[in-house]
């Protein structure tokens, strides 16, 4: 059951992050890849530049979303 509950907040953090940049991109002019396979969650698990994966980027934007959800 937990397996299935954090693929789920993996892939709302997911689509969450993917319509903010894409967002983002209206002022500036496509700045961010518009791809949606680019922010769901991999299964390479690669590192960025900063030391996060995608997994953890999205289960990040998925606690803040529930955070500012309650306030």
């Amino acid at each position: 059951m937990g397996y299935i509950l954090q693929k789920f907040a993996f892939g709302i953090g997911g689509i969450l992050r993917w319509l903010f940049f894409q967002i983002l991109n209206i002022p500036m002019n496509d700045k961010f890849p518009k791809e949606i396979e680019y922010y769901s969650e991999d299964s390479s698990n690669t590192k960025d530049k900063n030391g996060f994966t995608t997994q953890s980027k999205n289960g990040f934007t998925f606690l803040l979303f529930i955070f500012l959800m309650i306030i």
